[in-house]
């Protein structure tokens, strides 16, 4: 069974780390992750999750966003947007991309869509149906523009094709980005202090 640790760098010594045991709640699924963290960490997963964008918002969140780092990067207005379904493999693609973010600050923004709920959004950014699998976007509102996370497609530097969406790993989406000119993170290891400022500025509001 996977073993989580979750770091707090506000706290010291052994206090900073705290271990979870996946086989304390069984299989991994989205409200045990989430309820993990509210747990461990006492912080809301809400600020954890990419923007949700529906029918009333999509317009507002995608189009008038202005980036608020230094030195961003050309796409940093742009938008990867997850249109997920109740799939429970979909569960561990969502928490995949709610980390993924924090490679990419400054470089794009996240966001994702219930299609239970809203799937007019999928219809009102591309005038199409979303695939009943779900859908993966990265959406240019400058040049009001997308491109499809297709699978079975060929993504540079990996030995394979794309598979089914649900089944996306970091590398490819990572590679699946930069065949749509979004350049990859550096090859740094993920700051655990940036990381936890970033998300007491999301539950501040900031």
């Amino acid at each position: 069974m996977p073993v989580y640790i979750i770091y707090d760098p506000t706290k010291t010594d052994s206090d900073r780390f705290k271990v979870w045991d996946e086989s304390e709640v069984g299989d991994m699924n989205q409200d045990a992750l989430e309820g993990a963290i509210k747990e461990k960490l006492g912080v809301d997963p809400r600020f954890i999750s990419p923007v949700p964008i529906t029918a009333a918002n999509e317009h507002d969140t995608i189009y008038n966003y202005k980036p608020d780092y230094p030195n961003p990067a050309p796409t940093a207005r742009w938008t990867t947007i997850l249109f997920y379904t109740k799939d429970p493999n979909m569960s561990r693609l969502r928490d995949e991309l709610g980390l993924d973010r924090f490679f990419y600050i400054g470089r794009m923004r996240f966001a994702e869509v219930d299609l239970s709920t809203d799937a007019d959004v999928f219809q009102i950014l591309t005038g199409a149906t979303p695939g009943k699998d779900g859908e993966l976007m990265v959406f240019d509102p400058d040049m009001k523009r997308f491109a499809l996370y297709k699978p079975g497609s060929v993504l540079p530097g990996i030995d394979r094709v794309a598979r089914p969406l649900a089944e996306l790993s970091h590398a490819e989406f990572v590679a699946w980005l930069q065949t749509n000119a979004v350049e990859p993170p550096p090859r740094l290891p993920l700051s655990s202090e940036f990381a936890w400022q970033t998300l007491l500025n999301l539950s501040a509001g900031r």
